[in-house]
């Protein structure tokens, strides 16, 4: 009976998961692993992330957004901004092969403030604030990670954005938090002319930028564009 409920709800979350497409999102960018999402062949996963695989995929994206960047800011228009997520976008968690979606115990990560950069999506970084390209990163860490958080991005040398928006604890969907963020961004006069994440989620909803850029992550799922409209928190 056991087997039969995992092998159900494997089926419902690969469904899912195919609810999510850069075809949903206005002007988006990806490059696709080619790897089965939330499979347990983790061999597969060791050499992806640790022959070069990750990195090359992700370095396909950063250089079409790089591309843009460069088109956009050479426009001389005022108050251009771009949007970063934190895990698996400028910080490599350290759980990448062990995923495990108990929160509370991403969270103890989280506040050791010891995870990576990530190389090719910080040279888009350094690359925006060379061009006065204003910086945002919204990320899904709760509030009380913050200090954390800010200090991780410090010690990788990740410094420059303007603000630094953090979800607040009973926000369930991740999609519409975002989405409210970026209408802050816009509110307050900027143009939004590129949003990099790993999740769709990171993406989709109102306030969408020029372009999205999608980087590859096969090691984990977050819900996105499909369940935008199911919950309002």
């Amino acid at each position: 009976m056991k087997k039969i409920f995992f092998a159900l709800l494997a089926l419902f979350l690969l469904a899912s998961c195919g609810l999510d497409h850069c075809s949903d999102i206005k002007n988006c960018y990806e490059v696709k692993s080619g790897l089965p999402q939330f499979s347990k062949t983790t061999l597969i996963y060791v050499k992806y992330l640790y022959r070069g695989g990750w990195y090359r995929d992700q370095m396909k994206v950063v250089n079409r957004a790089k591309d843009y960047l460069l088109k956009r800011a050479s426009s001389k228009e005022k108050k251009l901004a771009i949007i970063f997520n934190t895990d698996e976008t400028l910080l490599e968690s350290p759980y990448l092969l062990d995923y495990e979606p108990d929160y509370s115990i991403i969270e103890k990560h989280h506040l050791q403030a010891n995870f990576k950069s990530i190389r090719s999506t910080v040279e888009l970084f350094n690359l925006a604030k060379a061009k006065n390209v204003t910086i945002f990163i919204i990320t899904g860490r709760y509030t009380k990670e913050r200090k954390a958080t800010i200090l991780n991005l410090n010690r990788q040398n990740i410094s420059g954005w303007k603000e630094i928006y953090f979800r607040s604890i009973g926000t369930k969907n991740i999609s519409r938090y975002k989405s409210a963020m970026r209408k802050k961004i816009v509110d307050m006069g900027y143009k939004i002319i590129i949003n990099v994440g790993d999740q769709f989620s990171d993406l989709c909803g109102d306030d969408e930028a020029e372009m999205n850029f999608k980087l590859p992550n096969p090691f984990y799922y977050i819900p996105g564009c499909d369940t935008y409209d199911q919950n309002k928190n």
